[in-house]
């Protein structure tokens, strides 16, 4: 059996990869699919290398720096491979006699995600793929891309919100999955990934282990699931205004944030559509005495204003010779008022009489569609009110397979002494790369049984087609 070429590649200058494959002893990776019930991970690596003369020792090395990109690849076959990318996340250098080795700790662009906090302006009536790349960009994330998405989300606002919450809460609304592939590359994947698709191998043999388990942790037989819907109110509302009057020194300068508050209840902050720049007199008033009474000096106020989603920054110059105060400040605009949430709730009574009640919720979902939360409802309970077939397969030097496999790929497995014989797909993998007495490459496949629905679709071509046995999805 041909054994494929490993290439370790890591950017130790600056736009410039060196090879390192030299030196590596031992690698290890992973990857997992993100979806509704699982959150995206770093997908963490660790890469082994001999530091005999100290080449790869930091403090000698000014090329060793977190940050820097690392890649791993094989060809096989004339076929090249993209095994793993991200970026550098530390170094570990052991100088003992028979240990002298550095071990790179690397992990994908989720990690960018989960140190990221946006603020952004306020979403409405944006296509997820938009969202998505929105977030994506924002993120610093280099690479990504999306299946086409045709959901609308009415709503989004991420203020002062971490970037791979605002991911969780796209996959969850949607019921979309993610994965970063082994060339580093973000890949949403909308909510029929993997429906529709056909084995590309079949393994009863060359397996070095099987586990094969029923279990129900994975239960859900009551479901509910809650939106909030928010429309742009039409009239004109107050959204800040000062409590108590601020002194402006002569020849002084004032600035201050004004967070907006609903108006109904004037506490609970809102995001704003609009807001109308300040008017002299109108909303704001500058006097000689704290209380508003005494001599006029609005006229001396020079005001400049800038609005954002959650709140506005204002900053006023006093161009008079003597003190004033700002006894009134108002902030008026069209606020984007949260409605009464919508709830759809649905069980599977066999289910729970059987395993008994396992409640699963979703809340704050950012498609407020009802007549769409219904059918997410009714798809949770149909696919998970009973036991979850899961196997684990672990493969040695089965090449190329142990190369070539990809997370989402559809496999066959069977096995008689299980009883297992029929699809499964690989929802996570690891791989650990042996180099130290000849090359050992063990993978560890999670699957999950693949069961084929009949979804219709009505805008896929192939699926899409009516009298052909099919039932609607969501």
């Amino acid at each position: 059996m041909t054994e494929p070429v490993y290439t370790l590649a890591a950017e130790l200058a600056v736009g410039s990869m060196t090879q390192l494959q030299s030196l590596c002893l031992r690698a290890s990776y992973s990857r997992e699919i993100s979806n509704i019930f699982n959150s995206p991970g770093p997908d963490p690596a660790l890469f082994e290398l001999s530091n005999e003369v100290g080449s790869m020792s930091p403090l000698l090395n000014s090329g060793l720096v977190p940050g820097r990109r690392i890649e791993l690849t094989a060809t096989h076959g004339g076929s090249a491979f993209n095994l793993y990318a991200g970026r550098i996340k530390k170094f570990s250098t052991r100088p003992m006699l028979g240990e002298r080795t550095t071990v790179i700790e690397a992990v994908t662009d989720v990690d960018r995600l989960n140190r990221t906090i946006l603020s952004t302006g306020i979403f409405a009536g944006i296509n997820a793929g938009s969202l998505f790349t929105e977030i994506m960009s924002r993120s610093g994330v280099q690479s990504f891309t999306s299946d086409t998405l045709n959901d609308s989300v009415d709503f989004a606002w991420y203020n002062d919100r971490g970037a791979i919450g605002a991911i969780e809460e796209l996959i969850r609304s949607g019921y979309y999955q993610m994965y970063v592939d082994g060339s580093g590359t973000f890949k949403m994947r909308n909510r029929y990934f993997g429906a529709f698709s056909s084995a590309v191998d079949s393994l009863s043999s060359g397996l070095l282990d099987l586990n094969y388990s029923l279990s129900d942790n994975q239960i859900i037989n009551s479901v509910r699931a809650q939106a909030t819907p928010r429309k742009q109110q039409t009239s004109i509302s107050t959204l800040a205004f000062l409590a108590q009057p601020i002194a402006i020194a002569a020849s002084g300068h004032l600035s201050f944030f004004a967070s907006y508050a609903d108006p109904r209840d004037g506490i609970t902050p809102t995001p704003v559509g609009s807001a109308i720049t300040p008017v002299a007199s109108q909303d704001y008033y500058a006097s000689a005495n704290a209380d508003g009474t005494g001599t006029d000096h609005t006229s001396t106020l020079s005001l400049a204003f800038v609005s954002f989603g959650g709140a506005a920054v204002a900053s006023l110059f006093n161009g008079a010779g003597n003190s004033v105060y700002l006894s009134r400040f108002q902030v008026r605009g069209y606020p984007i008022l949260s409605g009464a949430p919508i709830s759809v709730k649905d069980e599977d009574a066999t289910s729970q009489a059987q395993y008994g009640i396992s409640d699963f919720q979703l809340s704050d979902l950012l498609i407020t569609d009802q007549n769409y939360l219904r059918d997410l409802v009714a798809t949770l309970i149909t696919e998970r009110a009973d036991p979850r077939d899961s196997v684990e397969v672990v493969m040695k030097n089965e090449f190329p397979q142990v190369v070539q496999y990809q997370v989402g790929d559809l496999l066959a497995v069977v096995n008689s002494l299980t009883g297992v014989n029929s699809s499964w797909s690989i929802r996570n993998m690891r791989h650990e790369i042996s180099l130290t007495s000849g090359l050992e490459h063990t993978m560890v496949l999670g699957l999950e049984k693949f069961t084929p629905v009949p979804y219709l679709v009505l805008d896929d071509a192939s699926f899409g087609k009516l009298d052909d046995g099919r039932q609607l999805a969501l």
